[in-house]
């Protein structure tokens, strides 16, 4: 026995030394010496000094491009060094390779890819802004927009380091549609009108009612569209729309293969096949697609592209809608002042604070193109609905004219920290035409003709009936009757000039 265990401890001797020769590490002095086993920590983790076992590449779906490829080559040399006259069958050295490929990794991979973009865009905070939106983009993104896309492009950079299968392709675009419809519901959450009743998803907030069809909708779509730019803001204006069509690469039908069934009849040789690509991480990815997959590609893009024109639609005619309603309530303060006023109406300073608040934040948020969109115009609005609205002031004098160019004074000093140069001139004069009374009035339309004059007939009527109103409102019932009178002639000469 003594010399048996002599020749054993020789052998194992030698066999060491081949395997310390080959593989530097993978046998510890001690374990040569004592054959004994190595010891193992709680975690798993060995403790046999240089043989500790270390972890090479994550046990990830996403890391079969880095062991693929020297798995295959080993297999290869195996298959080599098998004699001619062997029994073994050289043809099933491969084969089992390629049943867990075909069997093991790509359902676990179509698994791990469903979760992980479920993860990014399930979570709650997937709808929050990303702390490290700069790293990504030139304004501010989503956390889910964000991981979203870095997992469809490293899926993309695995595809790189596998044979073209279009079922692949096939699983990227239904989470596409997936992370749209996720989106879409979102996006209809905030536009949906807060209620104590019970919450009807068709119940929507006025603005984006009005932009889902008809002619306000043509009428935006034309604005966005003639709008003196390269049109790049339209492209600019979704950043996950933008940076998925980068990955776009459509190639020939041959050049691809198409899975039937998720366990096909056949096995697949992946093992006959080029699996040696490499591409570095600084090299574009893309995502090889079929036309038919590319059909389906281009129209996922194309929704997520409306459904950030719905946003912005909404946002531009929302901003019109609040600018609409707190110029009515501007309309509708009295103007009939004791007192010279010192300060503007408190609704002008609201609406000031109002629109300083969101230009800041839309300049945050959105490229200069799409910024301007929804800001340019708004002190056109506001001027056109101070003089087409006036019929709603029912009595003012001289204090309360002064509190109205007061307004119209803040208002166009805060416009353009907005707009830029921009101006009420029209509403301003409007307003100072009745400084000047009705008699001025009558007397400049005749002198001007109506042609001339920059207002309608209604709106002047209106601005004369204003003059009279404090008369119209007086206790006295003689000063009553005279301003009625004077009001009357005063129509009558209006209607003759303007006619």
């Amino acid at each position: 026995m003594s010399e048996s265990d002599q020749k054993f401890t020789t052998e194992q001797e030698e066999l060491d030394k081949i395997l310390q020769n080959s593989v530097p590490g993978l046998v510890s002095k001690s374990q040569r010496r004592s054959g004994t086993e190595t010891r193992r920590s709680k975690d798993g983790v060995s403790k046999g000094g240089p043989a500790t076992h270390q972890l090479l590449a994550e046990p990830s779906v996403f890391n079969i491009a880095t062991l693929l490829p020297p798995s295959l080559s080993f297999l290869q040399r195996l298959k080599d060094i098998v004699p001619p006259n062997s029994d073994i069958a050289t043809s099933t050295l491969m084969s089992f390779l390629d049943d867990f490929l075909v069997n093991v990794f790509l359902p676990q991979l179509e698994e791990s890819v469903t979760e992980l973009c479920a993860e990014s865009y399930m979570r709650p905070e997937a709808f929050q802004e990303d702390p490290h939106w700069h790293e990504h983009a030139a304004k501010p993104i989503l956390k889910s927009t964000t991981n979203f896309f870095a997992l469809v492009k490293t899926f993309c950079r695995l595809l790189d380091s596998l044979p073209e299968d279009q079922s692949f392709s096939q699983l990227v675009i239904s989470q596409l549609i997936t992370y749209y419809d996720k989106c879409f519901s979102w996006y209809k959450s905030m536009v949906q009108r807060t209620s104590t009743q019970v919450p009807n998803p068709a119940d929507l907030k006025p603005a984006a009612v009005m932009v889902e069809a008809g002619d306000l909708r043509n009428i935006l779509d034309s604005q966005w569209r003639n709008k003196d730019t390269d049109h790049g803001p339209a492209v600019r204006q979704q950043w996950l729309a933008s940076s998925l069509q980068q990955l776009r690469q459509v190639i020939p039908e041959a050049q691809t293969y198409q899975r039937t069934s998720a366990r096909p009849q056949q096995v697949r040789r992946w093992t006959l096949l080029d699996l040696q690509k490499t591409q570095s991480n600084d090299e574009p990815v893309h995502l090889p697609m079929t036309q038919e997959s590319a059909t389906r590609f281009d129209g996922i893009i194309k929704s997520m592209r409306s459904l950030a024109l719905d946003a912005l639609y909404t946002l531009q005619v929302d901003i019109r809608c609040g600018v609409i309603h707190m110029t009515t309530r501007l309309l509708n303060a009295p103007y009939l002042l004791p007192y010279p006023p010192n300060n503007p109406d408190p609704t002008v300073m609201s609406l000031n604070s109002d629109l300083l608040s969101s230009d800041d934040t839309l300049s945050t948020y959105l490229p200069v193109e799409e910024h301007r969109f929804l800001t340019t115009g708004l002190a056109q609005l506001i001027d056109l609905l101070l003089v087409a609205d006036a019929s709603r002031i029912k009595t003012m004098d001289l204090n309360g004219c002064g509190r109205m160019q007061l307004n119209i004074l803040v208002l166009q000093q805060n416009l353009k920290a907005i707009e830029g140069d921009v101006s009420l001139s029209r509403s301003s004069h409007y307003f100072d035409l009745f400084a000047e009374g009705a008699d001025a009035i009558v007397d400049m339309i005749k002198k001007e003709g109506a042609k001339n004059v920059d207002f309608s007939f209604e709106e002047m009527k209106h601005l004369v009936e204003l003059c009279h109103s404090e008369g119209l409102q007086s206790a006295q019932r003689e000063a009553s009757v005279q301003a009625k009178k004077r009001m009357a002639e005063h129509f009558q000469l209006l209607k003759e000039y303007m006619s």
